[in-house]
């Protein structure tokens, strides 16, 4: 299956309006194959792993 825009905000549960605006596309919403696309996770409605980060002993 071939992902859309459409299909990546949905998955992200974003509005699709908020993807095109956080990447800076234009009108037509092109996009390259193999493009990394920016996630606002402001507008995110997903679960993100908490922060741990990695301290060293001394």
């Amino acid at each position: 299956m071939e992902d859309t825009l459409q299909t990546v905000a949905d998955h992200y549960r974003i509005r699709l309006e908020d993807l095109i605006k956080a990447n800076r596309l234009s009108a037509d919403h092109a996009v390259q194959a193999g493009k990394t696309l920016e996630i606002p996770l402001s507008a995110a409605n997903v679960t993100l792993p908490a922060y741990r980060p990695y301290l060293k002993q001394v």
